[in-house]
C-alpha cells in the first residue's frame, strides 16, 4: 500500500520515491532546476500545481503514478492524559466533553447553577453559529505537517494556540463572570498533534506535496499551493485510523 505521508521533508521525498517512482536526488534535481512562476506563465491559465505534476511526471518511471492512502495530520490543544480512544471527534459530539472538562477549571467556591445556566445557553454569536452548522463540524485535519506547526508561514490560523469554539466559550464566560477560564484552559493543555489516514489518493493532494518541496528547495514564502486540508464533514475519525498521538 502507497501512502503519502507528509510528516517531514524527509517522508515526503520517501512517498514521492514510492508513489512517482523517481529517487530523491533526482527528484531534487528536477525541483531544483524548475522556475515554476515561468513555468506557469507559458502554461495559460495552469495552476502551479499542475505544472508541477506534469514536470514531474515526466521523469516518473511509473505510467500511471497513483498512491492508496493519505496520512493527515489534526492539530489542537487537549489534556495531556487524552488518548484519543473515542478516535477524533466532530464539534457536535466532542462539545459535552469540553463542557465537561471546563467545569472542573472553575474555581471551587464557583455556584454551579450558574455554570449550568451558563452552559445551556453561553451568550455568544459565534458559538451558535458553530453549532447550528453540522457541515463545519469537522474533524479536520492537514498536511504538511510543517504547515500546523508554523501557520504564520503558510497564511493559515493557529489550531495548537486554543481551538476557536474555547475561545468563543471563554470569552463570554469572562465577560459575564469575570474569570480568565481561558486561561485555565491554556494551563491545564497542551499543544497536540494526532495523525490519522484516510483514503484521499486525489492528485491535488499528490500536488501539494510536490509544491511543499518546490518551496523548500528554493526558499520564500510557503504560499497556499503548499498545503491543503482535509474535512470529514461532521463525520468522527475512528481509532483504528489514527496512527499516532503527540503532545508538544
Amino acid at each position: 500500500m502507497k501512502i503519502l505521508d507528509c510528516e517531514s521533508i524527509d517522508s515526503t521525498y520517501a512517498s514521492m520515491e514510492e508513489i512517482l517512482c523517481i529517487e530523491r536526488p533526482r527528484l531534487e534535481e528536477r525541483l531544483g532546476n524548475l522556475d515554476l512562476d515561468e513555468e506557469c506563465r507559458r502554461a495559460g491559465g495552469k495552476t502551479g500545481t499542475e505544472v508541477l505534476l506534469e514536470a514531474v511526471a515526466k521523469y516518473s518511471r511509473s505510467s500511471h503514478p497513483a498512491f492508496d492512502r493519505t496520512c493527515w495530520f489534526h492539530f489542537t490543544r487537549s489534556h495531556p492524559r487524552n488518548s484519543f480512544n473515542k478516535g477524533i471527534l466532530p464539534l457536535g459530539e466532542a462539545l459535552p466533553y469540553l463542557w465537561g472538562f471546563l467545569l472542573m477549571l472553575l474555581p471551587e467556591d464557583f455556584p454551579l447553577e450558574a455554570w449550568y445556566r451558563f452552559a445551556k445557553n453561553p451568550p455568544t454569536g459565534p458559538y451558535r453559529r458553530k453549532l447550528n452548522d453540522p457541515v463545519a463540524w469537522g474533524p479536520f485535519g492537514l498536511l504538511p505537517r510543517e504547515a500546523g506547526l508554523f501557520p504564520r508561514d503558510f497564511g493559515i490560523l493557529d489550531s495548537l494556540e486554543t481551538p476557536e469554539i474555547v475561545e468563543d466559550i471563554c470569552s463570554a464566560f469572562q465577560e459575564e463572570h469575570d474569570f480568565d477560564l481561558l486561561r485555565a484552559y491554556q494551563e491545564n493543555t497542551k499543544p497536540c498533534i494526532v495523525t490519522f489516514i484516510d483514503s484521499n489518493n486525489c492528485r491535488g493532494t499528490l500536488g501539494a506535496a510536490l509544491h511543499y518541496l518546490y518551496r523548500h528547495l528554493h526558499g520564500g514564502r510557503s504560499v497556499g499551493d503548499c498545503w491543503v486540508d482535509f474535512d470529514a464533514k461532521g463525520v468522527a475519525i475512528p481509532p483504528e485510523r489514527i496512527g499516532k498521538v503527540e503532545f508538544l
